[in-house]
């Protein structure tokens, strides 16, 4: 196995292992379950998604460390930290959880993703060169960004000391500084990076510096490692998939869109699908909150027709209106997202459950991702392209094989969803 890749949401996990595709490489997705132990798959490089963005910074660290202390012996040239280029989620307790179990000499963390306009500058995330605490990730109902500061997003719980490293275009000179971190006894490097030739730089630099080391990153790093692994051993591309959006003409099988993200652009996105016809349910958050337990009915008793959107109504002020409800209900935040997002899968379930001409899902959201996955019983799937920047191309086996696309709420522009819809019913590619 070349690589392993730990994510703490299911979309992170898939458009990030994503950058491995090519060269006849397989790339699979797993599900991590607290206590449910680890199968690798047969696969060149593994991701796994620890789910573990909207957990407390003690249960992130405890699944970190169950996850990776259950991965395979006999040693992984990569060890991946996917992290979100948002800085969302507990990158610190995570990465602190792997350091702890592998005895890295330094763990390499660069979230930028130059080619997506999220950089890093002097320490400082950014997204269209605006701090991401001030852009709508700052307002995410679910799991807002306090801070931009990539070191005290990283480091505040931790234990281990830190550095800086400078965006560089000379290896020798970045593996040169590597070096004299963990000389000082530095666990972390926080690295800037503006264009993906830093980022290229800063792999060959780790690469030259001889040390024992992991990376921590998001899509933007594991570009560059990918460029890396292709150019030590190159291979002869193989023949791609016959299942991609619009290679083979329309399909005869409808495509359903499920989303429960709360971003601007989803909203704006599915209202674009609206507009040419495409049937749409929308579900509000009070109505998910009231239909949570085994025994209760689920809310759609008619079918849907034909192409369809399912998904959790755009709620204003939905952070506040979340945080009442838990506090009504005596739980935390991330119990009662993960609550909405369950019972919005229990629907998509059951309505695909009478909608056999479902060949196509496309996923909106990586926690949404991750609870129709489950609701339909898949733990395991297999990656096979990115179509477009973030937006993955995937398959599953099983009773209902799916053929599967998986995008993060935040990524896209306003016509994304658009585009895949058309490429599935007219065949129209990219």
């Amino acid at each position: 196995m070349l690589a392993v890749l730990l994510a703490d949401d299911l979309t992170g996990a898939a458009d990030t292992a994503a950058a491995f595709l090519g060269a006849g490489r397989k790339v699979s997705v797993s599900l991590f379950e607290p206590g449910g132990g680890l199968t690798p798959p047969s696969c060149d490089v593994w991701a796994i998604d620890v789910s573990s963005r909207g957990c407390s910074a003690e249960e992130a660290y405890r699944r970190t460390l169950e996850a990776v202390t259950g991965l395979p012996d006999g040693g992984i040239p990569i060890l991946y930290k996917k992290l979100d280029s948002a800085l969302r989620g507990n990158p610190g307790s995570e990465c602190e959880a792997i350091l702890e179990v592998t005895g890295a000499e330094l763990c390499i963390v660069a979230p930028a993703v130059p080619r997506l306009r999220r950089t890093t500058s002097s320490g400082v995330q950014m997204i269209d060169g605006i701090p991401v605490h001030e852009t709508e990730m700052g307002r995410d109902p679910m799991n807002s960004v306090l801070s931009s500061e990539v070191a005290a997003t990283l480091a505040q719980p931790a234990r281990y000391p830190d550095g800086h490293v400078a965006a560089s275009s000379d290896p020798a000179e970045t593996a040169a500084a590597l070096r004299l971190l963990a000389s000082q006894g530095k666990r972390y490097a926080f690295c800037d990076a503006l264009t993906d030739e830093h980022l290229d730089n800063l792999v060959s630099a780790g690469e030259q510096s001889g040390l024992h080391l992991v990376w921590a990153g998001a899509a933007g790093l594991a570009q560059a490692l990918a460029r890396g692994l292709y150019r030590r051993a190159p291979q002869e591309e193989q023949p791609e998939p016959a299942a991609f959006l619009g290679e083979n003409g329309a399909e005869e099988g409808n495509i359903w869109f499920i989303s429960g993200s709360q971003t601007a652009v989803t909203a704006v996105q599915l209202s674009k699908l609206e507009d040419l016809c495409v049937s749409g349910r929308y579900f509000t958050g009070q109505e998910l909150m009231e239909t949570d337990g085994e025994d209760a009915d689920v809310l759609s008793s008619e079918p849907l027709e034909g192409d369809a959107v399912l998904a959790m109504g755009k709620q204003e002020g939905a952070a506040q209106w979340l945080q009442e409800k838990a506090a009504q209900r005596g739980m935390t935040l991330s119990l009662a997202s993960e609550m909405l997002l369950r019972n919005l899968a229990k629907e998509a379930g059951a309505l695909l459950s009478a909608s056999p001409r479902v060949t196509r899902l496309v996923l909106n959201g990586g926690e949404t991702a991750r609870a129709v996955m489950k609701e339909l019983g898949i733990s395991v799937f297999s990656l096979h392209r990115e179509w477009e920047p973030g937006i993955i191309e995937a398959s599953c086996d099983g009773p209902r094989p799916f053929k599967l696309v998986t995008k993060s709420g935040a990524f896209g522009d306003e016509e994304a969803l658009v585009r895949i819809w058309k490429a599935h019913r007219r065949g129209v590619g990219k």
